[in-house]
């Protein structure tokens, strides 16, 4: 009995230490920003920082699980490449959706429309795609001082 029992405990930690591991790699990847890297152009690239989203609920974009109950990245199943593409599934609609707050551009233009004063700067293609002095400057005009 006693041999069952540390049998049982050991694998509980083991267990635990797996889990304490994977937690620990999905905070280390909402602290540091991802590269969306463009199909088409690396002037197209997208830096997207998890932390400035975190008012947003994970399903919003993380609307899909994988077996192990993790989110999966919007590429796994946005697999089509291709720019301006109309299918749904495509990786161009699944960030540029305009009629959905699921996508990056259809949230922002809901945010801008709702709050303009907030968000001047959610128009266009901006500020998702530009060059980092860029972004800083607008960085720069938004924060207070």
């Amino acid at each position: 009995m006693k041999r069952v029992l540390l049998l049982l405990s050991a694998l509980f930690l083991l267990g635990a230490g797996t889990a304490q591991a994977d937690v620990k790699e999905i905070a280390k990847g909402m602290k540091e920003p991802i590269v969306l890297e463009s199909t088409v152009s690396p002037l197209l690239n997208v830096t997207f920082n998890h932390r400035s989203h975190m008012a947003v609920p994970c399903k919003t974009c993380h609307h899909e699980e994988a077996d192990n109950g993790h989110f999966v990245s919007c590429r796994s199943c946005h697999s089509e490449p291709g720019p301006r593409n109309k299918d749904e599934m495509s990786q161009f609609q699944a960030f540029h959706a305009k009629d959905t707050d699921r996508s990056c551009y259809g949230c922002h233009q809901k945010m801008h429309e709702a709050r303009p004063a907030d968000f001047p700067h959610f128009t266009n293609c901006r500020p998702c795609h530009m060059s980092d002095k860029a972004r800083e400057a607008a960085r720069a005009e938004v924060l207070p001082k």
